[in-house]
């Protein structure tokens, strides 16, 4: 069971970040009638969700590696996606959602680089995702 909980929980993690961060979050300013104000708090809402399973997803993948002892590499892969997803949960998020009280509050907030380090967190976990997700299924294919 817990090969299946791994491999279903990677996926689904997949699935959700190519859906909402690569999908939604841009898209959603092109719609008719958004401003800024009200595209950024959907996108907290929105986000705000999306990392709350993220976090049950991780919780999830852990166990699930207790379980079923991978290889050291696919250990490194999925300990460095649940390590970037603490840094965007304690430090990322945090920091912008205040940029967006301030922007809703008609304030302008200085210039900062930490959306693109959020950006770049989605991209590093979605490709280890990926890679532990195939490695994982290849491994045991191959076993059969």
């Amino acid at each position: 069971m817990s090969k299946i909980t791994l491999v279903a929980s990677t996926f689904i993690w997949c699935g959700l970040l190519v859906g909402i961060s690569f999908m939604e979050a841009p898209l959603k300013f092109q719609a008719p009638n958004i401003t800024l104000e009200l595209g950024l708090g959907i996108g907290q809402l929105v986000f705000g969700v999306l990392n709350k399973m993220e976090l049950i997803l991780a919780v999830l993948i852990g166990v699930s590696l207790w379980s079923v002892k991978p290889m050291n590499r696919l250990i490194l892969a999925y300990g460095t996606v649940i390590a970037i997803l603490l840094v965007q949960t304690f430090i990322l998020l945090p920091f912008l959602g205040e940029r967006i009280v301030m922007i809703q509050n008609g304030q302008t907030p200085p210039a900062s680089p930490m959306h693109w380090y959020y950006v770049a967190g989605e991209v590093v976990k979605l490709a280890l995702l990926m890679f532990g997700g195939i490695t994982f299924l290849k491994s045991n294919l191959e076993r059969e």
